[in-house]
Parts: C-alpha cells; structure tokens; sequence
C-alpha cells in the first residue's frame, strides 16, 4: 500500500495473496478500511493496524477502480 496525500494505493498485490484473491488490484484506491475513511489517516497507523489483527480476521475494504467502487473482503493470514 502506498500514501500520496490522502489517496492510499494498491502498489503491489501478491499473486495468489488474501488482497490478490479477494480481488484487489494494482492501483486500485483504498477508500474505507472496516467501514473507516482512510483520508486523514497516515499509512504507518494502517499498517499496524492490520498487524495487530488476528489472523483469520476478515477485512473489509472499500476501493475505487476505473470509475466504480467495490467492496472486497480480504482474510488476514501470516507474512511468510
């Protein structure tokens, strides 16, 4: 994920990754994490965020792709 201002981006999307499966996709815009805004927020305090999640926790996230939003549900699983 990356920041520019208060616009968060997919920058790199894992083949075969829970964010890959659940159908996120390079420089798609991550609007809302679990129903919150993620404009005003700063990238460090997301990730930590995800990190102190339990794994098996579902995710659900709002994101802008082309000229549409979508909802998508990401299952939060180990970093190898």
């Amino acid at each position: 994920m990356g920041q520019d201002g208060n616009v968060f981006t997919a920058v790199d999307v894992i083949a075969g990754g829970p964010a890959d499966q659940a159908g996120l996709r390079k420089g798609d815009r991550i609007v809302t994490i679990d129903g919150v805004k993620t404009a005003g927020l700063v990238l460090p305090d997301i990730r930590e965020r995800l990190r102190r999640q339990a794994v098996g926790t579902k995710v659900t996230l709002t994101v802008e792709a082309g000229t549409g939003k979508k909802e998508i549900v990401i299952t939060l699983r180990d970093l190898v």
